[in-house]
């Protein structure tokens, strides 16, 4: 309950503009430790691919961590109907770069909205189902 209760007081702080060092390993498990009673209740089987643990970006924590968590409330949003979910996270690097990749087994996106995911505040959720917002940039 402490470490739940520390994790949520970091979402409610100001997500200011300070850039500073953020190993991605420790905002990934603050994520999957406050999904995993949803992702329990679902059945859903998550995966970690990261063989580099220590790998950091430079980011605002608050806000990476807000990013991620959408990103992981998407995926379990689109896996509703699936008769065994599975969510893999794969963090990796390349160069100057690192990579942060979710993947699911949902349905995929609708043909008919294809063309429409990367405009700004587009979402395929009804009302009250939360916003459902696509990122379509990487994150620095």
């Amino acid at each position: 309950m402490a470490a739940i209760s520390q994790i949520l007081k970091g979402f409610t702080r100001k997500a200011g503009r300070d850039l500073v060092p953020v190993k991605v390993s420790a905002v990934v498990g603050e994520i999957l430790m406050l999904t995993g009673p949803r992702c329990k209740q679902m059945g859903v089987r998550t995966e970690v691919v990261q063989e580099d643990k220590s790998l950091e970006v430079l980011a605002g924590q608050v806000r990476l961590a807000q990013v991620l968590m959408n990103l992981m409330s998407n995926a379990l949003d689109a896996m509703k109907e699936q008769l065994e979910p599975r969510i893999r996270i794969t963090v990796s690097h390349r160069e100057q770069q690192v990579v942060i990749r979710f993947e699911d087994n949902g349905p995929g996106v609708p043909e008919d909205v294809v063309a429409s995911i990367f405009d700004p505040f587009f979402t395929t959720k009804d009302v009250g189902e939360g916003l459902g917002l696509v990122f379509p940039s990487p994150i620095r």
